[in-house]
């Protein structure tokens, strides 16, 4: 019946005064992996300064901690948030630069989901489509030298064009960790 949500948390309390937080919030998760209980009843809650404050069903205010939320490295951004970076265009052989073959055909979009869904940080596109990506990507590609033949993106004959994987945009990709702590203290006074 109530939610709110901070930084690295969300917390929510139901019909029945059950207090809840969201457990799992990461980049990759950004709706975490389940609910978690927290023992006592509130009927409001709130998240403020590190803490979950909120109301019994008396109207007494009571207040917890909450632990295990990472904060962010504040670093220059880069590039825009969610946007892949080309990396140039890059020569293949037979024996791959990036190993595991050709994942599929399709388009550069595919390949960085494909790369993304597999936690890989690098993929390249080569022959017009061909999506290469593997664990170790961001450390081979550059096995044989540049190459000067790349078109439109999407890599030529032993050729391809390589690009990191984008941020998905929500903040660090390491799950949260935060816990809303059952140590409830109460705060004078009543709602």
């Amino acid at each position: 019946k109530w939610i709110s949500s901070g930084r690295g948390v969300v917390v929510g309390v139901n019909s029945g005064n059950n207090i809840y937080y969201r457990k799992g919030l990461s980049a990759g998760r950004p709706h975490g992996s389940g609910w978690a209980h927290v023992p006592g009843k509130l009927m409001m809650i709130e998240i403020w300064e590190g803490q979950v404050v909120g109301t019994n069903p008396g109207h007494a205010i009571f207040k917890s901690p909450v632990t295990g939320v990472r904060t962010p490295r504040t670093t220059r951004p880069s590039r825009p948030s969610g946007a892949r970076r080309h990396l140039g265009c890059w020569r293949d052989k037979p024996r791959r630069a990036i190993g595991g073959g050709i994942r599929f055909r399709g388009s550069i979009a595919k390949c960085e989901q494909y790369a993304r869904r597999h936690r890989y940080r690098v993929f390249a596109i080569q022959y017009g489509g061909e999506c290469f990506t593997a664990s170790n990507a961001h450390q081979t590609y550059r096995k044989y030298g540049r190459a000067g033949n790349c078109k439109n993106g999407k890599g030529g004959g032993w050729a391809q064009n390589v690009y990191t994987v984008g941020s998905t945009g929500r903040g660090s990709s390491g799950s949260s960790g935060a816990k809303v702590s059952a140590k409830w203290q109460a705060i004078p006074g009543r709602l």
